[in-house]
């Protein structure tokens, strides 16, 4: 019989697959692709319905307020009648770097700063949780992790004033696409006749003047990855 090991929400990986590795340790682990989790504990602790799809690609921890994965929205509205909060744009249209992953959801991490008053309770700088997503711009916040799954909110009774911010980090689960960091390459001219630039440019003999539309010749796969190791992901959901 299998020993039940780990706690609900706890993530293992192994190098055996789903049968042999709930025959090692229990049904109370699920693999990690992205299947449905409803009315389970871990649904019922997180408010999560799926489970995060591991399969080909790499975990990152959630900044949990450092600010490496959040995304600051102005804040164009608060109203006192539904305790909600309206922010100028969604995380996925915020420029120049668009945050899809930070979209809306319940249990996501949440501060708040002004240049004059908060809404009342709320303190700059405490963190709070999306406790309701009522559209992709407009949500409540809960005082706790626990009352936010619950869906228990805070009673707003000022709207504040100044220029309010909302300072939204990852849910818990999210996907985050690939990216590369922002950079640029110079490009070199060379008045002989050439343009160059980088290891794989290519160069134009009896260049006379610098033109647009001229790329590097394309190099690499299909994704950007380190060295890596193959292996199951499963999260305990029982």
């Amino acid at each position: 019989m299998a020993q039940v090991t780990g706690g609900i929400g706890d993530v293992r990986w192994s190098i055996l697959d789903e049968p042999l590795f709930q025959a090692q340790n229990g049904a109370y682990w699920v693999l990690a692709d992205g299947r449905s989790i409803a009315n389970t504990p871990l649904a019922q602790l997180t408010g999560m319905t799926t489970v995060p799809d591991m399969r080909g690609v790499f975990p990152r921890g959630i900044d949990a307020g450092r600010g490496l994965d959040s995304v600051s929205i102005a804040i164009s509205a608060v109203a006192i009648a539904t305790d909600s909060i309206t922010l100028t744009t969604a995380p996925a249209s915020v420029t120049p770097y668009a945050k899809p992953e930070c979209a809306l959801a319940v249990g996501q991490r949440v501060q708040f700063n002004t240049t004059g008053t908060l809404p009342a309770p709320l303190v700059a700088g405490t963190t709070y949780y999306v406790s309701s997503v009522i559209n992709t711009t407009t949500f409540k916040v809960a005082g706790t992790f626990a009352d936010s799954v619950a869906g228990n909110s805070i009673d707003l009774t000022t709207i504040g004033t100044g220029t309010r911010n909302a300072v939204l980090g990852r849910p818990h689960g999210s996907l985050q696409q690939e990216d590369f960091k922002s950079h640029v390459h110079q490009q070199v001219y060379n008045p002989g006749g050439s343009i160059y630039n980088g290891p794989y440019a290519q160069t134009y003999s009896g260049f006379t003047g610098l033109a647009s539309g001229n790329n590097t010749n394309p190099s690499g796969g299909s994704e950007t990855r380190p060295v890596n190791v193959g292996l199951y992901c499963y999260v305990r959901v029982y």
